[in-house]
Parts: C-alpha cells; structure tokens; sequence
C-alpha cells in the first residue's frame, strides 16, 4: 500500500523509467525509518530538558556526544560499508537504533543517558553512509541528481507524519513516542533485511590485490582530493549554522514565547511540504549547472534562513525563516551528496559518504552546543547571530572555491561517459 502511494506520487520524476524495482523497495523502508527517527528529534532537548531538570547547555551537550561518537565512529562505518557490503551495516543500524530507543524508556540519570548518546551515534552513521552508497550503486550517474531528489523527497513526506504524530503521542507520554518510533526503526530493520539485496560488486582487482596481500587504497586517497575536502569543510560551517534550526528552535519557542508544543510541530512540517512539493523542480535545475555554483546559493540561504530566525518572536516568523533556509537545504543537500557519489569510485563509495556525513555529523555536533552556550552565557536571540556568522563563513569559502574551480554538471557527466 505505501509502496503503490509513494510511486504515483513520484511517476513523472526525471528518470523514473531508469528506476530499478530494488530502488522503489529503498525508497519505502525510508519512509519507514523517517517517519521513525523525525519522532523523537524534534523534541528531545524539551525531553532532556523536562525530564532531567538541566540547562540548554547541558541538553545540548548530549547531542553534541552523540555527533563526536558518529565522527569517531564514521571512518570505520566507511570501511566496513566498502568491505562487509552496505546491506548489513544498514540492518544493524537500524535495529540497534530502535533498541536503543526503547532504553530512553525508563527514569535514567543524566550519565545514562550520556552512554546511550554516544552508541546512538556509534550505530546510526552506518545506515546514512550505506543508504547513500546503495543508491549510487543501484543507479545509473545520469539518474541519480533525481533519486537523491526521490529519497529526499520520501523521507520528508515521513517527516510531515513523525512530529505530528510525536505531538499526539507526547499527548500520551514520551515512553509511548519512544515506543513507536523504536518499532518503525526495527521493522525497518527486518524489512531490509528480507527483500533488500547487497548491492556492493567486488572489482577482479580488488580480489587480486586481497589475494597477493596489497593494501587496497583508502582514506589516505580520499584525503589528496582537495576539491572534496574543501567542500566537506565548507559543508559543516553550513551544517553548524543549521543545526540549531532543526534541534533548538523548538525549545527556544516554547521557553521564550510560550509557543504550545503541538504547533512547533508545523515549523518541521513547513520543511517536509516544501521539500515534497519543489525539490524535484529545483533539481532538474540545479543538476545542469555547476555543483559548487549550486552549494554557494544554497549556503547562503541556510545563514539567511537560520539568522533570520532572531527577529522574530511569533510562530510564522519561525515559519518563514523554515521556508527560507528549506529553499536552501533543496539545493544544497542533493547536490552535495550528488556530487559526492560521481566523484567517488566504487570501491570507495562507503568511505566518500563517510568523510561527507563526517562533515555533517561535526556540524550537527556543535551547532546545539554552540546555541546553548549563547544562550546561557549571553542572551538567547545571540544563537541566531552566532548561526548568521558561522554560515557566513561557510557562504564566503564556497564563493571563493566557484571562482577557483570548474566542476561539470551531472549531466555533462553522463555525456562524456557515454561517449
């Protein structure tokens, strides 16, 4: 039933017919697992915070465990996702996750839930790095600018679900919101498990260089690309000035203009309709200009979407400063991921996704920490000032990275591949 709503809702996607049955079986356990995951997110610093008695700084630090254990834990999560293959790292991913959830469950103190941070982070990199190596080998270069677009848009069509429905049941308590969303991740789970099959192939040289005992390349090569880690540079100053839009901007609401719980729900759920409504329009444009050129505008609109956020003080001021950093995140996140996966040979594919959700994972990772400090040591409108000046700097080096280098668009790609 989900599987035949979400294919009439994505059949005029650009390279639809391209589309193998494998990917449509992909893009259903996303919406699985988002409408899972964008449960708890959106209201775990208020969760930390009520149920722990503890300041922002303090509930945004156990965020911040939770991306330095992802970061850790990313390289080798590459590694095992380009020897082991992407399905099995996906699966237990996914359920470790729901597992762990479910151990947010009882009255636990602070430390407790400082170790369940940090294996959260541990665990959930390796089901991104693997999703992300699985579509590019599943498609075809000159169809995947669109099956990023396709994931994307999937997973925000969970997302209008989850914090709804995690609204309704905070109604309830938190230990049921728990429940639900650690369901969605096992079945998910198990639903990979059964009709997902391995995607990776290994190469005749990677099994001759295994057998005569030579290395095979790794992070070391990845590291000598200076355009890619440039960019992954760039893209966790954006990531970092878009962190606390995702993460606090429903504590700061609620504790600063006494917005009910239940309607921070439509700031998320603006994000999600945008998403599903203009990414694919946005992407059959971004894909036939310079991916960098693309990341600059989108880095721009993330600091002017997440700064704006301090001048206002109602619930559709919040929206509009959503609207305007989602534009962004359209064109930023597929390209980035898209250009990711074309650069990247195959046998290396896991450990390219790792060093680009690194960036992200690092953002992600001080973006709340540095809104809580703000906010604690100066005022709490200072997030979206220190959210302004950090995506600045972001915007700023992706101008200077457009004027000093030329990239082909996707499909320029294509075409001289099949040349």
């Amino acid at each position: 039933m989900i599987l035949t709503s979400i294919k009439r809702t994505i059949r005029n996607i650009p390279g639809f017919s391209q589309y193998p049955g494998q990917f449509w079986l992909l893009l259903c356990g996303a919406f699985i697992n988002s409408v899972g995951g964008t449960m708890i997110w959106p209201f775990l610093l208020l969760f930390f915070r009520s149920n722990l008695g503890i300041s922002m700084l303090e509930a945004s630090s156990l965020l911040t465990v939770k991306a330095a254990a992802s970061l850790a834990f990313s390289f080798l999560a590459g590694t095992l996702t380009d020897r082991m293959g992407r399905k099995s790292v996906m699966v237990f991913s996914l359920i470790s996750s729901g597992l762990i959830y479910l151990l947010f469950i009882p009255q636990n103190p602070y430390w407790v839930f400082v170790i369940l941070m940090a294996l959260s982070g541990t665990v959930e990199p390796m089901y991104r790095i693997g999703s992300n190596a699985m579509v590019a080998d599943m498609l075809p270069i000159q169809s995947r600018s669109s099956g990023y677009a396709s994931m994307r848009m999937i997973v925000n069509i969970g997302m209008t679900i989850g914090p709804v429905l995690s609204g309704l049941l905070i109604l309830k308590s938190y230990a049921f919101m728990f429940s639900v969303s650690a369901a969605c991740l096992i079945f998910y789970g198990l639903f990979l498990w059964v009709l997902i099959r391995e995607t990776l192939v290994k190469s005749e040289s990677q099994a001759e260089r295994k057998s005569s005992g030579i290395r095979e390349p790794g992070y070391r090569e990845i590291f000598k690309d200076k355009v890619f880690i440039a960019i992954c540079v760039l893209f966790f100053f954006t990531t970092t000035c878009m962190a606390p839009v995702f993460i606090t901007l429903t504590a700061y609401a609620s504790e600063n203009f006494a917005i009910p719980e239940s309607q921070l729900a439509l700031i998320m759920t603006t994000n999600a309709v945008m998403v599903i409504l203009f990414q694919f329009p946005f992407t059959k444009f971004t894909e036939k200009r310079s991916p960098i050129a693309m990341m600059t505008v989108g880095a721009l609109l993330y600091a002017l979407g997440a700064g704006s956020v301090g001048l206002g003080s109602t619930l559709i001021h919040f929206i509009l400063s959503m609207a305007v950093l989602t534009v962004g995140e359209i064109i930023l996140m597929p390209t980035a991921t898209t250009f990711t996966a074309n650069i990247a040979p195959q046998h290396l594919r896991g450990r390219y996704m790792s060093v680009y959700g690194i960036a992200m994972e690092a953002g992600i990772g001080l973006g709340p920490i540095m809104a809580g400090a703000l906010n604690d040591f100066y005022f709490p409108k200072a997030i979206w000032i220190g959210c302004l000046v950090v995506g600045m700097i972001g915007f700023a080096g992706f101008v200077v990275l457009s004027f000093k280098v030329k990239t082909p668009t996707s499909q320029a790609m294509s075409d001289a591949m099949t040349v």
